[in-house]
């Protein structure tokens, strides 16, 4: 009999105690390796989706921007081109709706841009020059001629948003042949 106790108490086995403590320290060793490791990938996300919304802005300002400085030549106030704004120094020039802002290129055509929805389209053909994946808010554009010898100035402000993510954004263009 004194040696089956014996051969129990040299067995190197651990206790149930034992497996029981190690289970619960790896247990929260993973939860806190998983929520590390999520809230990295979580602040990736908004990291892409920031670069998202400012791609897509920067495209959006910087085709008006080139469209209205490379063939802008004069600013009316309807599709008829009867009403000339901006051309006496000190006025500006605000529509009620994007669509009362038109400006007519080197050829005798004109061009505009309106807030479509929760996109910007360039009129008069309704052409998108945004992505679906992008939401435009607050879209305005106005024209100021601060004195008889200069040209119009142009600003256009917008803001790009995505999931909760959103960028203004605000540019000034003068026209180049008024």
């Amino acid at each position: 009999m004194g040696t089956i106790k014996r051969n129990i108490k040299n067995n190197n086995g651990y206790t149930l105690m034992e497996i029981i403590i190690v289970v619960g320290l790896v247990g929260l060793a993973l939860t806190t390796f998983y929520s590390i490791i999520f809230s990295i990938l979580r602040q990736q996300l908004q990291v892409y989706t920031l670069q998202q919304v400012k791609r897509q802005g920067d495209n959006i300002i910087q085709s008006i921007t080139q469209t209205i400085r490379n063939n802008g030549v004069k600013i009316y106030s309807e599709s008829l081109l009867t009403n000339e704004q901006c051309k006496n120094s000190g006025i500006s020039y605000i529509p009620a709706n994007d669509q009362e802002f038109i400006v007519m290129d080197k050829i005798g055509k004109y061009f505009f841009y309106y807030l479509d929805g929760e996109n910007i389209a360039s009129g008069p053909a309704a052409l998108h020059i945004n992505s679906s994946d992008v939401i435009i808010t607050d879209f305005s554009i106005s024209c100021l001629k601060s004195a008889n010898y200069s040209t119009p100035v142009i600003k256009v402000a917008l803001t790009v948003n995505k999931s909760g993510t959103a960028l203004r954004y605000q540019t000034r263009v003068k026209l180049r042949s008024y």
